[in-house]
């Protein structure tokens, strides 16, 4: 017969009163309050009756949380207790023996449950103490149902470590929440945080107002036989309105297998090699707040890598939707010394937030030999891109020198065959790389936002298709500006300053052959307006195409190398203007003209005997002298291609140049042509593929 606890009703209704009953100690199982050897509806009613008075007997294993008492605490717990019999899960006892609070010091460390009292490391139920220092977290923080308390984290230990190691066959929605509330914890040995395992995912959340430092040593292996100063095989998750500062001395500094988000608070990261790797993805900004306009004004992510890439996301399993990296918001540094700035296998998604990437030694750089990538007799060996290994260089296009990509974001493996997306649909993007700024195997898509690009490289690469719908994209500085096998334009506003070509569309691993068109290569122009600068004056087409050129609307304001024998427009193929306004101005090169099929009246005009300064005007009038077309040039120029739907067939049109009319035209067809046009007025050889410098 089970011994049971008798009181009179005076007794237990002043023990209600004061929130207690104590109890001796009598093995049982817990919560079976009415004795009946099982957890049952019944335990539920006895504890409620006994805690308001009515019975005055219970089973001593009423006192579910051992401190000698029968209270609401136990109450709560009975009611947790028969909530997860059901699933064949064990509930972590949330009272004096379920640690929420961790104090290290030098070489020990102060647990205290939520009452604030001393718990030893031989009764903690939820953690596990081993070398004095290093913690394991043993039960969940919450089991989706029920919330035990998370944890908090103070203190400062050279030689400390926090695990999270919970059993998810036990606890099949899992949590743990770890607070730093002013932490500074180092571990010369192994990754000072390490979770092995979680079913939901380990949060580490820097509370409000607090600095916390988390640093490795300089040599070690952790016990997945690898390094991070954050180490996660489950999901991590970054939250908080305090600081965070990661070190990875060893190499990469936070280390996702699977996803990291990072939703608020301040992270700097400082990295041997990658920042922030996560395997699957990494998310910077809870997309649930991205409709509130201040989500993100507590969100700013620094990373410096000295030999790796900033952010970085390696999943390369094919239509397996990971392997990317989103942006919602924040302000975001990148700085990326000898390794890309933001790299990810299958994608990069910018949604928006302030995001600055800086490589290597940026636009200035200025290594490696010089010279075209796009093809021509500029001599050389031509490659299967198109470009030419520079003599002595060693590497194609123009040859940087570097051993390493350094790009400003990158999408795609070529080693693995993937192709990598980028899409950009809004956020401020600033790039100051060695390498090319936007690089992707597959297609990019611009739709919104404001990018400002100065690199040594090409501004905006891409193997396939390179898509504007939107959005403002200035490039200051450039070797060749925008590439992919197809460009298309509809919608925004782009100027483009480049060395070589401002844009060129030439598919990658075919080498063009002299007048001889592409057909897969196409630039074509719906809408938006283009500014488009070459500013070797030697060399370097305006637009390039392999094989066509389409313009049914927009603006294009494009000029061209003036003394050499590229064009400000140059086609293989056709080259339709249908619509829209152009202004084409340049030396008198090949191709200047839109002389295989034109759906809209232009007008041709150059003049091998003079060069016009910069800052001249070129305007286009009607035969009353009216204004119809102006244009200042920011370079020199010979010549001018001009079309409009203003120009109408069997109307008188002048061109003039700061005011003197240098041309005067009679429309009678779709093109006019008039002055010194030397060759001008064919395409002849040479063009290239995807120039640039390492591919």
């Amino acid at each position: 017969m089970k011994k049971r606890i008798l009181s009179c009703v005076s007794a237990a209704a002043a023990a209600l009163l004061a929130g207690t009953m104590t109890l001796p100690a009598f093995a049982s199982i817990s919560g079976d309050a009415n004795g009946s050897g099982a957890l049952d509806r019944g335990d539920l009613s006895t504890m409620i009756s006994f805690l308001l008075a009515r019975q005055t007997d219970i089973d001593p294993a009423a006192d579910m949380n051992g401190d000698g008492k029968v209270n609401v605490i136990d109450l709560t717990l009975l009611k947790r207790a028969q909530m997860n019999a059901s699933s064949g899960t064990e509930t972590p006892t949330a009272g004096s023996r379920y640690v929420t609070q961790i104090s290290y010091a030098a070489a020990s460390v102060t647990l205290k449950n939520a009452a604030g009292e001393i718990v030893s490391a031989a009764q903690a139920e939820n953690v596990r103490v081993e070398n004095g220092t290093t913690i394991t977290v043993i039960a969940p923080t919450s089991d989706g149902t029920t919330d035990f308390g998370d944890i908090n984290l103070d203190g400062e230990c050279q030689n400390g470590q926090i695990r999270v190691d919970v059993d998810e066959t036990a606890y099949p929605d899992g949590l743990v929440v770890l607070n730093l509330c002013g932490l500074t914890l180092s571990n010369a040995q192994d990754s000072p945080i390490y979770v092995s395992q979680i079913a939901d995912e380990c949060v580490i959340t820097a509370k409000k107002d607090t600095v916390n430092t988390i640093s490795d040593g300089t040599d070690y292996t952790n016990a997945d036989e690898s390094v991070g100063t954050i180490y996660s095989l489950e999901d991590l998750k970054f939250k908080g309105k305090g600081s965070l500062i990661v070190n990875g001395n060893a190499g990469d500094a936070i280390v996702g297998k699977d996803d990291i988000k990072i939703w608020n608070g301040s992270i700097t990261v400082h990295a041997v090699d990658d920042g922030i790797r996560g395997k699957d993805s990494i998310r910077i900004g809870d997309p649930d707040d991205i409709e509130t306009d201040d989500a993100y004004d507590a969100l700013k992510v620094t990373v410096v890598s000295e030999s790796g890439d900033g952010l970085k996301s390696t999943n390369d399993t094919a239509d397996s939707g990971k392997g990317y990296i989103r942006i919602n918001g924040g302000t975001i540094s990148i700085t990326a010394k000898q390794g890309d700035g933001i790299q990810a296998e299958q994608e990069v998604l910018l949604f928006g937030g302030d995001v600055a990437v800086e490589t290597y030694e940026g636009a200035d750089y200025t290594g490696g030999s010089t010279g075209s990538s796009t093809g021509g007799n500029h001599g050389g060996e031509q490659n299967p891109w198109g470009g030419f290994t520079m003599p002595g260089s060693g590497e194609t296009g123009s040859g940087n020198g570097l051993d390493f990509s350094c790009k400003g974001l990158k999408a795609g493996d070529s080693d693995a065959s993937l192709a990598g997306n980028i899409t950009i649909s809004g956020g401020a993007l600033t790039l100051n790389t060695s390498d090319d700024a936007i690089h992707c195997g597959g297609t990019l898509n611009i739709s919104g936002g404001e990018i400002t690009i100065d690199t040594a490289d090409d501004a905006l690469h891409c193997d396939k298709y390179l898509n504007i719908g939107g959005g403002t994209v200035r490039v200051n500085r450039s070797y060749e500006g925008f590439e992919a096998m197809q460009i298309r334009m509809t919608a925004g506003d782009v100027t483009v300053y480049a060395e070589d070509d401002p844009f060129n569309a030439a598919e990658k691993g075919v080498v063009n052959q002299v007048d001889v068109a592409n057909d897969n290569c196409i630039f074509q122009i719906d809408g938006g307006c283009i500014h488009a600068y070459v500013t070797n004056e030697r060399e370097g087409d305006g637009i390039d195409s392999n094989g066509k050129i389409v313009i049914n609307g927009g603006e294009v304001y494009v000029e061209g190398s003036v003394s050499g024998p590229d064009s400000a427009l140059d086609s293989d193929g056709e080259m339709l203007v249908n619509g829209g306004i152009v202004m084409a101005i340049g030396g008198l090169g090949r191709g200047e003209l839109p002389e295989k099929s034109s759906g809209q009246n232009s007008l041709y005009w150059g003049n091998s005997q003079t060069t016009y300064a910069k800052g001249s005007v070129v305007a286009l009038t009607d035969g009353q002298g009216n204004v119809l077309l102006s244009y200042t040039s920011e370079q020199t120029f010979k010549c001018a291609v001009i079309s409009s739907n203003a120009i109408l067939a069997g109307e008188k049109y002048a061109i003039t140049v700061n005011g003197n009319q240098v041309a005067e035209f009679t429309v009678s067809a779709a093109l006019t042509t008039q002055g010194d046009i030397g060759s001008s007025g064919g395409s002849s050889g040479g063009h290239g593929g995807p120039g640039g410098r390492n591919q």
